[in-house]
C-alpha cells in the first residue's frame, strides 16, 4: 500500500476499540472487544500476529522507540509486550 491508499484490515470478530501506528516500523496495532490485540503489516495489510487476552482490550499504544507495545484490559490491568524490530 502507498501513502493515501485505502484498505480494509479484516480479522477482529467484534468492535475495534483502539488503533496505534508504530512510530519506527510499518506496523499497526489494533485492539478489540473480541479479547485480542492484532498486529498488522502497514505496507501489505497482512495480519502478522494475534495476541489473545482474558478480556476486552480498551487501549493500545507503542512506545516512542517502537520496541514495546502496551495495552489495557477492561479490568484496568496494563500488559506490556516486547516487539523486536523486523
Amino acid at each position: 500500500m502507498e501513502w493515501g491508499d485505502e484498505g480494509v484490515y479484516e480479522g477482529h470478530e467484534g468492535p475495534i476499540l483502539a488503533v496505534d501506528w508504530n512510530p519506527t516500523q510499518p506496523l499497526i496495532a489494533s485492539s478489540g472487544a473480541d479479547h485480542t490485540v492484532r498486529i498488522w503489516d502497514a505496507d501489505t495489510g497482512e495480519m502478522i500476529q494475534i495476541i489473545q487476552t482474558r478480556s476486552d482490550v480498551g487501549t493500545v499504544a507503542w512506545s516512542p522507540d517502537g520496541d514495546t507495545l502496551v495495552y489495557s484490559l477492561e479490568d484496568g490491568t496494563l500488559e506490556r509486550l516486547a516487539f523486536p524490530r523486523r
